[in-house]
């Protein structure tokens, strides 16, 4: 009988089935290749589906130096307006771009990516009328078989590894059950691995509670007396964000309000581990209002993420951090001075493009970078105003250390006032010789002229709208051939 009552309830039409979802993002990103990829970024445990996510942006096949937001919906199944704002979203983005200002700006600017339906198990369990109010995903934890509801399924925002022991339930037949180990869920690891890889600069998780408060902006965090070390900056950011979404009844707009820390979600393993600015947004009052309000919600929504994305691209600092005599990119440790937690693990600069990104708000700061074998450096006194400062850190090897990437078959000479490339080939051998340049994606950039037959020396005068990144010089003689990577970086 609970079954067949629960099966006599129904979603409006207007919310996608997950059938529908893949449908109509497969058609938008088909109509607009130049800007969308889709990439099955994992699959489901119990039904093996796909879990799909979106990347926007100018070169969408690319890995470039842009900054990276996350937009998250459906990590409890009964709420489903994270779905629809993310679609609504893509949407809009997709369609607006080379048609209006904003939009374009931020697709050239940005990489937005975006997982329309987390759960994806869950979400079926609502969306075909089993059970409406279903949260969890659809772990097995009883092993019998079958779906039980009254025991399986894990709370997806409390399986993520930071804080997992103090939040959630150990119970299997709570809804807050947070699963028997940190990212024991393959949704939870979908989150993770794609964290990791691109480094997400802010993101947002899209909730819509069935109780608790709605219409609110959730940030990190609040951990026992103490407020997060980045509060004066997650705090500007959740504020500019509540307040460019007005709320349903048109008197006012959402609120921003720290949460706990001591909780295994997303938004506190995002931050904690990887220093992203990451927010739970509740949407709305209740899980899923009637079809006919959807559009109204999902565009008030969309109105503050534009603000949101606008942020990225605002006060803050992007310090590159390059080896001193390769200027190969380095993976190195950035300490923000005063505002520096030794309790969280390092933050560091990306290990493809040398890159640390930080939102700030305006004022002076200083650094420390730190990485084994290096000598430490310390740059003082940025001033950040409007728009994101641009420092080149160039960290010089400890005495006696040698790496042998500074290669001995090839140098690599960037002048990024003047925007030239030497490259000087170290190949003492007669016949012919060519040097090409490609970028991270293996793709031909130039063949480079040579222009010193005494010393196999190239010269390469980069465009002027050549993107920072980087990219391989590949120099073949005779048969024998080198691969060089470095990095172009034109100079603030």
């Amino acid at each position: 009988m609970f079954f067949l009552i629960l099966s006599l309830v129904a979603l409006d039409p207007r919310y996608h089935t997950y059938q529908r979802m893949m449908q109509e993002i497969d058609s938008l990103a088909l109509l607009h290749t130049e800007i969308a990829r889709v990439e099955t970024v994992g699959v489901t445990a119990v039904n093996q589906l796909p879990i799909i996510a979106v990347k926007i942006s100018d070169n969408p096949q690319m890995d470039e130096d842009e900054p990276a937001l996350l937009f998250v919906g459906v990590h409890h199944a009964e709420e489903v307006l994270g779905c629809e704002v993310c679609i609504y979203t893509i949407e809009h983005l997709l369609e607006g771009y080379d048609n209006d200002s904003l939009t374009t700006r931020l697709v050239d600017n940005l990489e937005l990516w975006f997982i329309p339906i987390l759960n994806v198990d869950g979400h079926g369990i609502v969306t075909s009328g089993i059970d409406t109010t279903w949260r969890k995903n659809l772990r097995d934890n009883n092993d019998n078989g079958i779906f039980d509801p009254g025991y399986d399924g894990v709370d997806l925002n409390r399986n993520y590894g930071f804080n997992w022991e103090y939040g959630g339930s150990n119970d299997p037949s709570s809804e807050y059950y947070k699963g028997p180990a940190p990212f024991s869920e393959s949704e939870t690891q979908v989150i993770r691995d794609l964290a990791q890889r691109e480094r997400f600069l802010m993101a947002i998780d899209f909730h819509s509670a069935r109780t608790g408060q709605g219409e609110v902006i959730y940030y990190p965090w609040r951990w026992g007396a103490n407020f997060c070390i980045d509060y004066p900056f997650i705090r500007s950011i959740a504020d500019s964000l509540a307040e460019s979404i007005l709320n349903d009844a048109g008197t006012g707009c959402y609120t921003a309000i720290y949460g706990v820390a001591t909780e295994g979600n997303f938004r506190n393993w995002l931050y904690a581990t990887l220093g992203t600015y990451a927010y739970t947004v509740e949407i709305s009052w209740g899980c899923t209002p009637p079809g006919y309000r959807v559009d109204d919600i999902c565009q008030r929504v969309l109105d503050g993420l534009n603000v949101f994305m606008q942020r990225a691209t605002g006060p803050g600092v992007t310090i590159y951090v390059v080896d001193s005599i390769s200027l190969l990119p380095l993976e190195a440790e950035v300490r923000v001075q005063n505002y520096y937690d030794p309790s969280l693990p390092p933050r560091t600069s990306d290990p493809v493009f040398g890159v640390f990104r930080k939102l700030l708000t305006p004022g002076v700061y200083s650094f420390e970078i730190m990485k084994d074998g290096y000598e430490t450096t310390f740059v003082g006194n940025v001033n950040v105003v409007d728009t994101p400062v641009s420092v080149i850190v160039k960290m010089k090897p400890q005495s006696g250390v040698t790496e042998e990437r500074h290669g001995r078959l090839m140098q690599v000479i960037p002048d990024y006032s003047s925007g030239v490339i030497n490259f000087v080939a170290k190949v003492n051998e007669s016949g012919n010789c060519t040097l090409q340049v490609f970028d991270s994606s293996g793709r031909l950039v130039t063949d480079v002229t040579r222009v010193s037959f005494a010393d196999d020396r190239y010269v390469w005068h980069v465009p002027k709208n050549f993107s920072n990144g980087v990219y391989f010089a590949v120099f073949s003689k005779s048969g024998r051939t080198t691969c060089k990577r470095f990095l172009w970086l034109r100079s603030p």
